[in-house]
């Protein structure tokens, strides 16, 4: 009987994300991601890869910078605070991360969207359906 590959389904992807976000203060491993998408280690690196074209280590880095920026956007918590609410290793590491990600320190970040305009831009309208 041939065993049937199974890829990173649709399905699998986002609630491997919702595992990830739950868990951000967490340590969240390469392993435990594949077992929520049913999936071994080795095939489940090769899947997200395919899926999202980052290593399952980038994968879970974007996760937990987006929530880092999210946090930055929302309030004016201490930068230490926020690198421990959203997983990172020290406090160190989230400007050193958001930096190599973003191109600018979170505090920068935080500094130009305290300038820009508070009012998002209108999005253009959609294109007539034929």
């Amino acid at each position: 009987v041939r065993r049937r590959r199974r890829d990173l389904a649709p399905f699998n992807l986002p609630r491997v994300k919702e595992h990830i976000d739950s868990r951000l203060t967490e340590r969240v491993t390469i392993e435990d991601a594949a077992a929520v998408a049913g999936l071994s280690r080795s095939y489940f690196s090769r899947a997200v890869l395919a899926a999202t074209g980052e290593s399952p280590h980038q994968f879970i880095l974007a996760r937990r910078l987006a929530a880092a920026r999210k946090r930055l956007d929302a309030d004016t918590g201490d930068l230490a605070l926020i690198a421990v609410q959203t997983g990172f290793s020290s406090h160190a590491h989230l400007p050193t991360a958001f930096g190599q990600a973003f191109g600018m320190t979170p505090q920068a970040y935080r500094r130009q969207r305290r300038t820009a305009d508070p009012t998002p831009a209108l999005a253009p309208p959609a294109a007539p359906r034929i």
